[in-house]
């Protein structure tokens, strides 16, 4: 089910068929909310409230494909008001045929419907707008590779050993965990995928991307910069990594107390930058990287934790107005080792945005 911010003429229009079907069809039977949730449920009934949810043209909910085909089955025949859903082998042709013209209306009505929430400005949507791909096209999260020297000590990841574990190839795991998780809820009915750099394939290259680690450890990240002129490059000194604006003498730099082996990093810098993907326009290209791994997983979570999300996608679109293509460079609090994520509404998190705000 999709909840949005309030409900659209294409969902008020399904609603008002399925209350139509209920109370108007065999209006001599008079059926309840309750009766026809028993019916489409089987052994797991729906309750009335959910089936009002439905009705409701002031509601937003609409049900999932496997909820309409079940509607379809049920007005299909009047028998069903005795025998619940028939199987396809129990209804005469005219019926059969009266569920085919109803499954596909109802289908028709449900895309059209699912169509206008993903097109709309949701703020309300409680997993945010930003990892929504209404096209509907393949995802793929690219990590770096572990190198090679440090799984050559962790007998998990050797591939002849029996308890072998394919992710101690991948760098980057907070943050995959994290996006991998978000994106596959975001979009239930899309592939999501995952790789280390090594394993990508040709066809990966042409999917919605999101490439986690920088120019350093991901070939991937590197080749992009070398075809996108991005607005912060990272780079390193004896001093340590550092982030440095485009034609400008400007580094940021990551925070660490201690030194050497005590070193303890408290705030690291991060970058998040998102714009068309270079293989192909027709699809995003999300690029996160920082100095250290604690700021990938903040970076990330600035769009998906639940109680900053939407409050970042906000900034975005008041800020930048095109909310596809933009380039944030941040600051990420690290205490005790755990992850803060930033907040883009409070001035001090922000260390250079593009694109510029006109005038300055």
């Amino acid at each position: 089910m999709h909840p949005t911010e309030g409900p659209s003429p294409e969902t008020t229009r399904l609603a008002r068929r399925l209350a139509s079907l209920r109370r108007e069809l065999w209006a001599q039977a008079q059926l309840t909310q309750r009766q026809l949730g028993r019916a489409l449920g089987g052994d797991r009934p729906l309750s009335a409230p959910t089936i009002s949810s439905w009705e409701s043209s002031a509601s937003s909910r609409i049900p999932s494909a496997e909820q309409l085909e079940a509607y379809a089955r049920f007005f299909a025949t009047q028998r069903s008001l005795s025998a619940g859903l028939l199987p396809d082998a129990e209804l005469t042709p005219e019926e059969r045929d009266r569920y085919t013209e109803l499954a596909k209306e109802l289908d028709d009505l449900r895309v059209a419907a699912l169509r206008s929430v993903e097109h709309a400005t949701a703020p309300g949507d409680p997993l945010g707008d930003m990892w929504r791909f209404a096209d509907e096209q393949p995802v793929t999260i690219v990590c770096s590779d572990v190198a090679a020297e440090l799984r050559a000590s962790l007998p998990r990841a050797n591939p002849r050993n029996p308890d072998y574990e394919e992710l101690y190839r991948y760098a980057e795991l907070d943050a995959l965990v994290e996006i991998f998780g978000h994106i596959r809820a975001v979009n239930p009915t899309i592939d999501v995928g995952f790789r280390p750099v090594s394993g990508l394939r040709p066809n990966d290259y042409t999917t919605h991307l999101v490439v986690l680690g920088g120019a350093d450890t991901n070939p991937l990240a590197a080749e992009l910069s070398a075809r996108l002129e991005l607005p912060v490059r990272r780079d390193a000194d004896s001093e340590g990594a550092y982030f440095q604006v485009r034609d400008t003498d400007e580094r940021f730099r990551p925070t660490l107390t201690g030194t050497g082996e005590n070193a303890v990093l408290t705030e690291d810098v991060a970058h998040l930058y998102r714009a068309n993907n270079p293989f192909n326009v027709r699809r995003r290209l999300t690029l996160c990287d920082a100095a250290y791994g604690r700021g990938i997983l903040g970076a990330i979570r600035t769009l998906t934790h639940s109680r900053f999300r939407n409050r970042n996608e906000r900034y975005i679109g008041d800020r930048f107005g095109n909310r596809w293509a933009f380039s944030i460079l941040m600051r990420v609090p690290v205490v005790a080792g755990q992850v803060m994520t930033p907040d883009w509404t409070v001035p001090e998190t922000l260390l250079h945005e593009w694109p510029p705000v006109p005038g300055t």
